[in-house]
């Protein structure tokens, strides 16, 4: 197994070689510079798990390394070592990114339990970022939106579909609340007219679907199938939740589309229907007697009770009729 490095920053000499001798028999690999300078181009060539900063270096500031440390190499800890208590640099310290700050002289359990412990913070970090990546690889082909969302509504992480829907960057939408970056609303259940999935999920610990209405980042309305999904401890305490939006507004508009025709239809039917079964029609006139005992002529009958028009003209034995009849008029008209 590779050893963790550690690099120790400090102009006293009897410091360095003693912090290096106690963590070799830690089995630590330690490193040791005189001045922040050295310590700073050090760390150009090696990474190490661990930087150990005397607060009092004698050719800049030991607050001026921590910075320069954290902004290049931002996985590394750091501890500050000091000899002169202040409360002013402590915070300082802390702002700038410190794991923590010994005061001068301290005991050498203390300074190993704190290293152990920026070791253990920096594996969690390291596992984390580990499965954030594994996570993003898994579901960069996804398209459906997916959020991680805390127990008080925050954004934990979202996919790149997500993100690309909403036209946010991570770091834009971290720790805001979903139900202000998605449906851009002051509270979970604003105006809702069915209660937030999320706040049902929490108070019952059931994973659930529902229809909802999005806006996407032109303002466009869309219709969305959200799942949401508990993740929960080992006490079985919902912990976080997995959000999944899922763009069904094709969908829904082809079902209601598909629903009007079939009542177009039905309606159709319903009128075809009408003209079957018996119907009563005069032998010699030829008029059909409806439901209120009316007689109407053919034609009226059926434009009534269909969506079927007429247009009139002659059969050919009607026409050879009424020319046989002209001709009779016409040979009657004639003089003698």
């Amino acid at each position: 197994m590779e050893k963790k490095k550690i690099l120790i920053i400090d102009d006293d000499l009897n410091i360095r070689i003693t912090l290096s001798d106690i963590l070799i028999l830690e089995g630590y690999e330690p490193f040791t510079v005189e001045n922040g300078a050295a310590g700073l181009e050090f760390l150009k060539q090696t990474s190490v798990n661990v930087v150990l900063i005397d607060l009092g270096l004698p050719d800049m500031p030991g607050l001026d390394v921590l910075s320069t440390v954290k902004a290049e190499h931002p996985s590394t800890e750091a501890i500050i070592l000091t000899g002169n208590t202040s409360l002013n640099s402590a915070i300082e310290a802390t702002n700038r990114e410190a794991f923590s700050y010994l005061l001068k002289p301290y005991g050498i359990d203390q300074i190993l339990l704190h290293i152990r412990r920026a070791m253990e913070k920096q594996q969690s970090e390291e596992a984390l970022r580990i499965s954030r990546q594994i996570l993003e690889d898994v579901t960069q082909g996804i398209t459906e939106s997916i959020f991680l969302i805390s127990k008080d509504y925050k954004i934990r992480w979202a996919n790149k579909t997500a993100l690309n829907n909403i036209g946010l960057k991570m770091d834009e939408i971290a720790s805001n609340c979903c139900y202000d970056v998605i449906h851009h609303l002051k509270s979970p259940c604003e105006n809702s007219p069915e209660p937030c999935p999320l706040s049902e999920l929490l108070a019952t610990g059931i994973s659930r679907t529902v229809q909802q209405v999005h806006v996407d980042k032109e303002g466009n309305k869309l219709i969305t199938e959200a799942n949401v999904y508990p993740v929960k401890n080992d006490s079985g305490e919902v912990r976080e939740i997995v959000y999944v939006l899922k763009d069904i507004t094709e969908r829904v508009r082809m079902v209601e589309e598909i629903a009007d025709k079939v009542k177009q239809l039905e309606a159709s039917l319903s009128r075809v229907k009408q003209l079957e079964g018996i119907i009563p029609i005069c032998m010699y006139c030829k008029k059909i007697r409806d439901d209120k005992e009316e007689w109407s002529r053919v034609e009226e009958y059926i434009t009534e009770h269909s969506e079927a028009n007429f247009s009139h003209g002659l059969c050919p034995e009607c026409e050879k009729k009424m020319h046989a009849e002209l001709d009779d008029e016409e040979n009657i008209d004639q003089p003698k």
